[in-house]
């Protein structure tokens, strides 16, 4: 505002990480990162009123400058030095306001220092030096305002009645700046329209704002550079703060509403929205004002509802708005002085808020600055000034503010005395979810099964990652797999059965949404093991005797249950008994054989999914030899003589071939050791020599029918099997008689 003392100075911006919001928005996530405060001017006396713009080509290059006086810094490495600035633009009044173009061309305007002509000033070179590039407009002005953008650039101003002019940019340097087109006045804006600002939107549409005491207006030259002019006046809203409204934060200069504009040129999906920010005060004269947005989809003719910005639940007041669009992402921006924290509604710190989707709701509102400001102490003729400045490129929300906090220690007066210039690099930038893939997994039950995805975050964010895993088919109840680290973008995971399984790779950014992708984990059946325990290979049983079998097994599946056969080798094929835990366990079965020879039995585990495995043995059985078939080489002894007669066995057979040894074992006879006419000798039977001989007295009762020795022997293969049997030997009572046994018993081998 004239008389207000304007005049630029330097700027000193450090990006330092000091307070991170993770802000939920209906589309993505924000990501708003305050960067410490600065002290921009650091001088003697009041600075106030700043304005600030950023290169949107190089964010790196950013320009302030602050009334009172011409003084302007620059920085070319994102604030993290500054140099000095501003050179060739002579000595002003006040109102610099600062705006930088995509073909990296500088304008300020500013009122001269006889406060009679709106002069607008270029540099090339990051505002380093400046040239004149034209003056707007002489006379009885005020209130100037420069925005570029789509290839223009145009000034409004108040001279009476709310006024624009414009030019085309093709590229950087005055000779690619055209001629400025005549003066346009917005209809309906004589007398009432002050406090003015400008848009430009993507196609080189222009609105213009500013308000009567109680409304607040719009005008648009649809076609720009174009001869179509500005259309009607729209009315955008009402409010209850007039052009001088007197609230405790700043009782003596008063506030405005501060209406202003900013266009959405970003080629995103708001492309095209135009925004309004501005003071509105409920009840009025209560003190309590708070800054609101509306937007409009068809470049002024109709608004939105008005959305709340700051998110206090507080009486207390909210002031000196300014809102920004970074063309960059098409989020936007919104800075004031908030005396929130005050009980007595006077003191102030410096807020912000963003929005992501268009302007239909504001994040969180974060505090920009570390200290709390009085302009009552300040002293400085316009308190805080008639308005706040911020740009946004890039992801970098740059706002400056008039601060007497001495937060930074470097205010040449202390502490609650005069105003510097501070400002901080806000990073405001939509959060993006992590990037994830996850790999198809196979292997078999019970291995170790390696595993892989991938993760990576565009914002640079520490990840956390969660495998899991899950049955998708053909999974048997009670399966379970386990990761060796669930937390590993590459580990191993073991599966207690097969089947199909669905792997899921969960990870979070802590910023956004968990991102959750999945694969497939294909697990292959095993057969279990099998081992025969008993009997052992080569075993010899005999054909009478049970042959137990017992096998133990394992599976690798754990959660496998089985089932097993024996097949002992004869045709024989049964099943057996399982008992078993956690897929191992033992397989037990009992056969008798009623054939001799080699057989090899051979023992099956079948799993539930029909994975078999099977172990063999061969075991001996052994036929016993056959006794019945042996005779003796004399069965009938004459004449009777008294005399030892051997009698030789022979003629046992064995079913396996085996040589059957034949032993005798006892000797019986049907009459007395002695007796009538057997000459008394004794004994009557004699072992040996060999073991299938007998030597037998050949000698019978004179009285009797004949004498019948009866020999018994057992035979044996030499492998177990045996046999035993009796043989008869006679001796007659006469030589063509036969004898007959009387069934008496006596030892004949006495």
């Amino acid at each position: 505002m004239k008389g207000a003392g304007r005049t630029a100075v330097a700027v000193l911006v450090a990006v330092s990480a000091s307070l991170v919001f993770w802000v939920a928005g209906a589309a993505s996530v924000l990501s708003i990162t305050v960067g410490a405060n600065v002290n921009v001017t650091a001088a003697a006396g009041n600075q106030t009123e700043g304005t600030v713009a950023i290169d949107p080509s190089n964010t790196q290059r950013i320009f302030v400058a602050s009334n009172p006086g011409t003084t302007a810094r620059r920085s070319v490495n994102g604030g993290t030095t500054w140099l000095a600035a501003g050179a060739g633009i002579p000595a002003s009044c006040c109102d610099n306001v600062a705006s930088w173009d995509t073909f990296g061309n500088l304008f300020v305007v500013n009122i001269n220092a006889a406060l009679n002509a709106v002069v607008l000033f270029l540099s090339t070179d990051g505002g380093a030096n400046f040239t004149t590039l034209q003056t707007i407009d002489t006379g009885d002005i005020d209130q100037p305002s420069v925005k570029a953008g789509a290839g223009s650039v145009w000034v409004t101003w108040n001279d009476g009645t709310i006024k624009a002019r414009g030019a085309a940019v093709t590229g950087l340097g005055a000779a690619n700046i055209g001629a400025f087109t005549a003066e346009q006045a917005a209809p309906g804006a004589g007398g009432a329209g002050q406090f003015g600002d400008i848009a430009i939107g993507p196609a080189g549409q222009v609105v213009v704002t500013y308000q009567s005491d109680t409304q607040i207006f719009a005008n648009t030259d649809a076609d720009g550079l174009g001869a179509g002019g500005f259309g009607g006046q729209v009315t955008v809203t009402g409010t209850n703060v007039a052009k001088f409204d007197s609230v405790t934060p700043q009782d003596a200069r008063t506030i405005d509403a501060e209406a202003n504009l900013a266009y959405d040129r970003s080629g995103g999906a708001n492309n095209g929205r135009l925004y309004l920010a501005y003071t509105d005060e409920s009840p009025d004269e209560s003190n309590d004002t708070d800054i609101f947005v509306r937007r409009s989809n068809d470049n002024g003719a109709t608004w939105s509802a008005r959305v709340r910005v700051n998110d206090d639940a507080t009486t207390r007041a909210q002031i000196l708005p300014n809102i920004s669009v970074d063309q960059s992402s098409g989020i936007v921006g919104v800075s004031w002085h908030d005396a929130r924290n005050d009980p007595g509604n006077n003191n102030t710190q410096f807020f912000g808020a963003a929005s992501e989707n268009g302007g239909l709701t504001f994040s969180p509102n974060f505090q920009i600055s570390t200290g709390t400001s009085n302009e009552d102490v300040a002293g400085s003729g316009v308190d805080y000034g008639d308005y706040t400045s911020s740009d946004f490129a890039g992801g970098f929300f740059q706002p400056v503010w008039a601060d007497n906090s001495n937060s930074t220690g470097d205010n040449p007066a202390g502490a609650n005395s005069t105003f510097d210039i501070y400002t901080a690099r806000v990073r405001i930038a939509e959060n993006q979810p992590p990037v994830v893939t996850v790999a198809n997994a196979s292997g078999n039950e019970g291995a170790a099964i390696p595993v892989s995805g991938t993760a990576t975050d565009p914002d640079g964010d520490p990840l956390t990652t969660t495998w899991s895993v899950a049955p998708a088919s053909g999974v048997d109840a009670g399966a379970t797999c386990t990761f060796a680290n669930p937390a590993a973008l590459s580990t191993t995971v073991t599966c207690t059965d097969d089947g199909t399984f669905t792997l899921t790779l969960t990870v979070s950014d802590g910023v956004n949404p968990a991102v959750v992708k999945t694969g497939t984990l294909t697990v292959a059946n095993l057969a279990p093991s099998v081992t025969i325990t008993a009997p052992a290979n080569g075993t010899l049983f005999q054909l009478a005797d049970p042959v137990p079998v017992t096998a133990s097994f394992t599976d690798p599946g754990t959660n496998d249950t089985h089932t097993c056969s024996v097949d002992f080798g004869d045709g024989t094929i049964i099943p057996g008994t399982v008992v078993e835990a956690a897929g191992a366990g033992t397989c037990t079965a009992t056969h008798t054989y009623s054939t001799g020879g080699m057989k090899t039995i051979k023992v099956t585990v079948t799993d539930d999914d029909g994975g078999a495995g099977s172990a063999s043995v061969t075991i001996d059985i052994n036929s016993p030899p056959d006794c019945s078939t042996v005779t003796p080489d004399q069965s009938s002894l004459w004449p009777p003589n008294h005399a030892l007669r051997i009698i030789t066995l022979g003629g046992a057979t064995d079913p396996d071939g085996d040589v059957v040894t034949l032993t005798v074992t006892t000797v019986t006879q049907d009459e007395a050791l002695n007796g009538t006419g057997d000459g008394d000798t004794a004994p009557d039977a004699v072992l040996g020599p060999a073991s299938n001989q007998v030597q037998l007295r050949a000698e019978r009762s004179g009285n009797g029918d004949g004498r019948v020795y009866r020999v018994s022997f057992g035979g044996s293969d030499g492998r177990g099997g045996t046999c035993t049997g009796t043989v008869k030997v006679g001796v007659p009572h006469n030589q063509k008689s036969t004898p007959i046994d009387s069934g008496l018993t006596v030892n004949s081998l006495g």
